[in-house]
């Protein structure tokens, strides 16, 4: 998700700005998970490992991306990777990014996931003694409780979705005593996983509640009553009930699994190759900012990585074609636009499209281009084809339905 907040400023590390190779252009425009009022830097991508089918195709040079996590995930699948360029927005995902490169510094991807979720802020100091209490304090709450949208940071941690095995677990002692409740609930298993109270159990004899506890119980009906959560999501659909960690291929391209990922950030990291900078895109004054940054530089971009922002909820075709043509020069005519637009099909968890367009496609596209109806336009089979495609600049502009 992306946030529609469209809210800049213009912030510089001079630390990083002074960095002479790095331009991983790291847009972080907007990509965050927004629930209410809040907004996360954790991805909602579960398997951006889609996208390096077309990430290896893009030639040595700058890549720039939208998205907290994700972001580093995409960025650590490009192998020929020179620069490292961070543009942000919200607070929450800056201070993720902030804290993060600082970690990146650990030596091995074993050593970095105790950092994340294990270590005390005693061990991070020996790595980034620049880390405060007031940054541990914050990442403990933002990211190792995972709020909101969580599933892909159990994925990483655990392996599984931690709300799939409460979910399989609870379900289980509540089918155990479904025959000793069967009458209270019309002989209906259903009604009784969306109706039971913890007053259901009390009234069974201890040796018979299954070990069923009130806590467990209340998380249950906490979560039950929760539009979209997965245990409302496997009542109403079993057949969804699976755990989607045995399925999905989170580790693949994931830094935080692959070793050498891994290490193409920390090479950047320690190298001091990294710059963050806050500006506004949609706007004159924010586009030329970016692009002096660029310029200074002096890299070619390998992949300008821009998510979705294509949407009219976030960035917009217009704007992100004004984007588009202020930076196609800094590439070739083989670098690469990385586009995505989600769909979700199974409880909890939202999937990925991902197209590719060299500069050189880029460059054959109509004025007036459908990305949204393009990317969005096909069913979930057709996505399936669509999905990791890249177009290059031999091939024709793929609009001609969706142009007008």
């Amino acid at each position: 998700m992306i946030s529609a907040t469209m809210t800049w400023f213009v912030n510089y590390n001079g630390q990083h700005m002074r960095s002479s190779i790095i331009v991983l252009l790291y847009i972080c425009l907007c990509a965050q998970i927004v629930w209410g009022a809040e907004v996360y830097p954790l991805s909602t991508e579960i398997q951006v490992s889609r996208a390096k089918n077309i990430i290896e195709r893009a030639p040595s040079g700058a890549y720039l991306t939208v998205g907290g996590e994700r972001a580093f995930r995409a960025a650590a699948m490009f192998e020929r990777i020179t620069n490292l360029l961070i543009f942000d927005l919200a607070p929450p995902i800056t201070r993720f990014n902030e804290i993060n490169i600082k970690l990146l510094r650990a030596g091995s991807s074993q050593h970095y996931r105790h950092l994340r979720w294990e270590a005390e802020l005693v061990e991070w100091q020996t790595v980034a003694p620049n880390l405060t209490a007031d940054d541990f304090q914050w990442w403990q709450q933002h990211v190792r409780k995972m709020p909101g949208y969580n599933i892909v940071e159990e994925f990483n941690r655990y392996g599984h979705s931690v709300d799939y095995t409460k979910y399989s677990k609870i379900v289980g002692k509540l089918q155990s005593v479904y025959p000793l409740l069967k009458e209270r609930f019309n002989y209906s298993e259903k009604s009784l996983l969306k109706h039971v109270e913890w007053a259901d159990i009390a009234s069974l004899p201890v040796m018979k509640r299954a070990q069923l506890n009130e806590q467990e119980l209340s998380w249950w009906i906490m979560n039950r009553r929760k539009a979209g959560s997965c245990v409302k999501t496997f009542i109403d659909h079993p057949q969804q009930a699976i755990d989607l960690g045995l399925l999905v291929d989170y580790k693949g391209g994931n830094y935080l699994f692959d070793e050498a990922a891994y290490q193409r950030l920390h090479t950047l990291v320690m190298a001091d190759k990294v710059a963050l900078a806050q500006v506004d895109l949609t706007t004159e004054a924010g586009l030329s900012t970016a692009v002096k940054m660029i310029k200074d530089k002096g890299e070619k971009i390998g992949i300008a990585d821009l998510n979705n922002l294509f949407l009219k909820e976030y960035m917009g075709e217009e704007k992100l074609r004004s984007l588009l043509n202020r930076i196609l020069e800094f590439g070739t005519d083989e670098s690469v636009l990385l586009l995505m637009n989600n769909y979700t099909r199974y409880a909890c968890a939202q999937f990925s499209v991902y197209v590719g367009f060299t500069f050189g496609n880029v460059k054959k596209w109509p004025s007036r281009v459908l990305l949204n109806e393009f990317i969005d336009g096909f069913n979930e089979e057709e996505s399936a084809l669509l999905n990791g495609r890249l177009y290059y600049s031999t091939d024709p502009a793929p609009f001609q339905s969706f142009t007008h």
